[in-house]
């Protein structure tokens, strides 16, 4: 049974400094140990993750806990991933008493579904949150994605660079593999933009809430997902290129990547960063079947 408690709420400045000065920590922000004092961000977040009483919310780098005790209050559980084990101390210490919070001191990428939910992980939908580290947005979320099948809804917050160019449409300046990578399997959308001055100590870029709905298959049809991703990254490796030239770097000579653009009525010197997904996705799949005999 659930133990009430009265809520902390969100720690000021000070305190996060008292706290740190009590166990010899200096955060460190290369690991993204930039903790959140802006109680309004802390309620669009509570907001945005639409979490109710039968949710199962996991937690990345949960920090010194204070997102991770709001959650504990909304959702049926709450597993707590953070890597630096003097943190984990500051957790364990601080939401002793809700036990409905599991602590996890591991590496979260180092990590499976059945690590975090135990054999339960093939029946269960759950739901993502937390600060990531900016260092390694990239491979967290290439991470969530090969979790995807367990997953209902991401909310992080990440670098607003990097939200821009996940959520970005093409004929833009930020469109580019990430964004088709994430769009292919998720339908993001940024919330809202986060100034520094929300976190202390303030990290050197400006940052963004980012909502990842998890598709229940794949924006596009496509014959072989790997192919077609050599296909995407082919395309943006140079921007310059035009795709005739770019695309000829995949399984395809240019007589014959140049009768399916052809065929598809794609100009051969558009780029890259001008293809839809459904384009991508047409050219893939045309140049696979070909080759295997199919079309």
């Amino acid at each position: 049974m659930k133990k009430e408690k009265e809520d902390k709420g969100i720690l000021s400045k000070g305190e996060i400094k008292v706290l740190l000065s009590r166990y010899n920590i200096r955060p460190r922000k290369r690991l993204g140990q930039n903790f959140l004092i802006d109680k309004n961000i802390l309620k669009k977040i509570i907001i945005a993750g639409n979490f109710t009483k039968g949710d199962i919310v996991i937690e990345i780098g949960s920090g010194l806990g204070t997102l991770t005790e709001e959650l504990a209050g909304l959702a049926k559980e709450v597993v707590a991933i953070e890597y630096d084990r003097k943190f984990c101390e500051i957790l364990e210490e601080r939401l002793s008493g809700i036990d409905n919070i599991r602590i996890i001191c591991k590496d979260f990428l180092k990590l499976k579904m059945k690590d975090l939910l135990g054999e339960d992980s093939q029946s269960i939908k759950v739901k993502f949150a937390g600060n990531i580290p900016y260092y390694i947005t990239t491979p967290i979320i290439s991470h969530l994605i090969s979790m995807r099948e367990y997953i209902d809804t991401i909310l992080v917050m990440v670098q607003r660079e990097v939200a821009a160019r996940i959520v970005a449409q093409p004929d833009t300046k930020d469109y580019g593999s990430l964004s088709c990578y994430v769009q292919f399997y998720m339908r993001p959308e940024i919330i809202r933009n986060i100034p520094k001055s929300a976190f202390w100590p303030e990290p050197n870029v400006e940052s963004a809430l980012l909502r990842l709905d998890v598709l229940k298959t794949p924006s596009v049809h496509v014959r072989d997902e790997t192919f077609f991703f050599k296909i995407v990254r082919a395309a943006f490796q140079q921007r310059r290129k035009i795709i005739l030239n770019s695309l000829s770097q995949s399984p395809a000579d240019k007589d014959r990547l140049k009768a399916v653009l052809t065929d598809l009525n794609i100009d051969p010197m558009r780029r890259g960063e001008t293809l839809s997904l459904e384009e991508f996705a047409e050219i893939a799949n045309l140049i696979r079947g070909r080759r295997d005999g199919k079309v």
